[in-house]
């Protein structure tokens, strides 16, 4: 795939950071890939900070990983959805997601990534009890 795939994680305090630096730690560095926390900006600035790296990238495909459906970091990529209309938001955020997405970004179909990144991410999530 030779388009550029602009990735964004927000999410509250330092998890986008942490979430990142955990993939990288497994898959190596990411290209086009940055974190904004809430802990620090208001929704204003953080919206007008990831607006200038849209624009300036000139993406096709651009997601929006978000930790909690319905907060504010949420509410911020819905917005930037609805004016961008190239943004995928994601909630839920979590590690095998992450891992999905970020090892065949290069490699799939943009909307196959996707569901596959989506599947991946509720596969992560199990239950273990009782040893079963």
């Amino acid at each position: 795939m030779s388009d550029t795939r602009l990735t964004f994680i927000i999410a509250h305090s330092n998890l986008a950071k942490a979430l990142l630096n955990s993939v990288e730690k497994i898959l190596g560095e990411q290209d086009h890939t940055f974190i904004y926390s809430n802990e620090h900006d208001s929704m204003t600035v953080l919206a007008n900070k990831i607006e200038a790296r849209i624009k300036a990238s000139h993406a096709e495909n651009i997601v929006c990983f978000t930790d909690l459906k319905g907060g504010s970091c949420w509410n911020l990529a819905s917005m930037l959805n609805r004016k961008y209309k190239e943004i995928i938001v994601i909630s839920g955020v979590n590690l095998p997601m992450l891992t999905t997405y970020f090892n065949n970004r290069h490699k799939m179909a943009f909307g196959e990534l996707i569901d596959k990144t989506v599947a991946d991410g509720c596969r992560g999530i199990t239950k273990l009890q009782d040893g079963k």
